[in-house]
C-alpha cells in the first residue's frame, strides 16, 4: 500500500522514515531565487533522443550533449523523485542528488542561514526583508592582552629612538660627506630608514631563533626531571605578528632620527634640489657640486666621453655636437651644442660648463650656462630638466669610480687638452 508519514520504508539498502509528501506539479514549476529548477534534467532520456537522431555516431552524440545546455534537457518526472534528508549519504549509481532552497519566515531566516553556512562550510545567500545578504563562515583572529605589551614596546621604542639619535650625532661628518657627494636630504633619510630596517630584521629574527633555542633547552631539561615548560608553537600566526610588531616599532622609532639626519644634510634648504627658472633664452645654473682642481682635469675627459656618446640621436634624452674644452687662468670651460628630446620639436641650445674658484682654496664650483637657439621655449625648459638631471647623475658616477679609472681620465685629459697640474 501507499506509505504514510511516520512509516518506515527500505530504500537504497537503508531504513528511512517518511516525513511527508509533495505536489509533483508544484515541484516541477518551482524555482530557486536564482531561477534554477528543483527538478533535475533527465540526462539518460536526452542521450536516447540524441542517439536516435545520430545512430552509430558516438562522437557526434557526445559533442551534441556537451554543447546543449542542461536547461534544454527534458526534466525527470517529478512524481518519480525522492527527497532525502541525509546530506552525507554516499552517491549511489543511477541516483541524482539534488540541493534545494529552504523557505522560512523572515525572523528565522537569518539563524537558518548562519546554521547552514556553518554546516556546509560554503557561502549561503539569504533573501529576507527586501535584502540579499551573503552569509560566510570564516575564522576570526583576535589579539588579546595588547595593553600589557604597550609598556615594553614603548620602552623598546624609546631605547631605539635614543640609539638612532645618538647615531645621527656621531655620524654628522659622514652625513656632510654624503651631501657633498650630491645625495639629497631625502636620500640621506632613506639611508637611515634602510639601516633601521636591517636592525629590525636582525633583531626580530634573532629573538625568534633564541626563543626556539630556549624551548629546546627547556624540553631537554624536562626530560631529565625538570618542570615541563609551556609548549611553544614556532609556526603560529602569533609568532609572525610578534616579529611584525617588533619591526614596526623599530621603523616608527626611526622616523624622527631620519628627519633629523636629512635636515643635517642640508639645513634650511629644500628637500630636493630644483632647477632654477631661465631668464628669457638664457639659463644660468650653479650646479650642486664642487670639484677639486685635480679632479676637474679628469672630469673634463669623463664628460667629453659621455657627451660624445650622445652624438647619435637614436638613443638618449639628448644629442650633442662636437665638444670643445678650454683651460684658461686655472678655469675649465666645456662648450658644445645640445639637441633636446623630443627631437621633432627642433629644440637646440648652446651649452657651456665652467669651473670657477670658490671660497675654499683648491676647490672649484661648477656653473652651467644654456642658451636657447631654436625650438619652443616651454619644450626647451622641460627638456633641460631631464638633461641637467642626467648631467647630475654623471657627476655622481664620476665620484664613485676607482683610482685606476680616475687616473685614466686624468692622463687622457692631459694628452687631449694639454692640461697641467697646478
Amino acid at each position: 500500500g501507499m506509505a504514510k508519514p511516520g512509516d518506515r520504508v527500505e530504500f537504497l539498502g537503508r531504513s528511512w522514515v517518511v516525513r511527508g509528501t509533495f505536489d509533483p506539479a508544484g515541484l516541477r514549476t518551482a524555482t530557486t531565487p536564482g531561477g534554477l529548477r528543483f527538478v533535475p534534467p533527465d540526462i539518460a532520456e536526452m542521450r536516447r533522443i540524441v542517439e536516435n537522431q545520430n545512430p552509430g555516431d558516438p562522437e557526434t552524440v557526445q559533442r551534441v550533449l556537451d554543447q546543449t545546455p542542461t536547461s534544454s534537457y527534458p526534466m525527470i518526472e517529478a512524481d518519480s523523485l525522492v527527497i532525502l534528508s541525509d546530506p552525507v549519504s554516499p552517491p549511489v549509481d543511477d541516483v541524482s542528488w539534488l540541493s534545494i532552497a529552504l523557505g522560512t519566515d523572515a525572523a528565522g531566516a537569518g539563524a537558518l542561514a548562519e546554521d547552514l553556512a556553518i554546516i556546509l562550510q560554503e557561502p549561503v545567500t539569504l533573501i529576507a526583508g527586501g535584502r540579499i545578504d551573503r552569509v560566510v563562515y570564516a575564522t576570526r583572529v583576535e589579539v588579546g592582552g595588547l595593553t600589557t605589551l604597550l609598556p615594553p614596546l614603548l620602552l623598546g621604542g624609546l631605547i631605539i629612538l635614543g640609539t638612532m639619535l645618538s647615531s645621527v650625532t656621531d655620524r654628522e661628518r659622514e652625513i656632510y660627506t654624503l651631501a657633498a657627494l650630491g645625495l639629497s636630504p631625502t636620500h640621506v633619510g632613506i639611508l637611515f630608514f634602510a639601516e633601521a630596517l636591517v636592525y629590525s630584521l636582525l633583531g626580530s629574527l634573532s629573538g625568534y631563533l633564541v626563543g626556539q633555542v630556549f624551548s629546546r633547552v627547556g624540553d631537554a631539561l624536562a626530560a631529565r626531571g625538570w618542570p615541563q615548560p609551556p609548549h611553544v608553537n614556532a609556526s603560529s600566526t602569533d609568532a609572525m605578528l610578534a616579529i611584525l610588531l617588533v619591526m614596526v616599532t623599530v621603523l616608527i622609532s626611526t622616523i624622527y632620527p631620519a628627519i633629523k639626519a636629512s635636515r643635517s644634510a642640508n639645513p634650511g634648504a629644500q628637500r630636493r634640489w630644483r632647477l632654477s627658472e631661465p631668464v628669457g633664452d638664457r639659463h644660468d645654473v650653479e650646479f650642486p657640486f664642487t670639484v677639486s682642481r685635480d679632479d676637474a682635469i679628469g672630469l673634463m675627459a669623463f664628460l667629453e666621453e659621455h657627451l660624445s656618446a650622445h652624438r647619435d640621436r637614436a638613443a638618449g634624452s639628448f644629442a650633442a655636437g662636437d665638444v670643445e674644452i678650454e683651460h684658461r687662468d686655472g678655469r675649465f670651460i666645456l662648450r658644445t651644442r645640445i639637441w633636446l628630446q623630443p627631437f621633432d620639436q627642433g629644440v637646440s641650445q648652446r651649452f657651456e660648463l665652467a669651473t670657477e674658484t670658490s671660497d675654499i682654496e683648491g676647490v672649484d664650483r661648477v656653473l652651467l650656462r644654456m642658451e636657447r637657439l631654436s625650438g619652443p621655449p616651454a619644450v626647451w625648459r622641460r627638456g633641460n630638466v631631464v638633461f641637467v638631471d642626467d648631467l647630475r647623475r654623471q657627476f655622481l658616477f664620476f665620484r664613485t669610480i676607482d683610482a685606476d679609472a680616475a687616473d685614466h681620465y686624468y692622463q687622457r685629459s692631459v694628452e687631449m687638452f694639454g692640461f697641467k697640474q697646478g
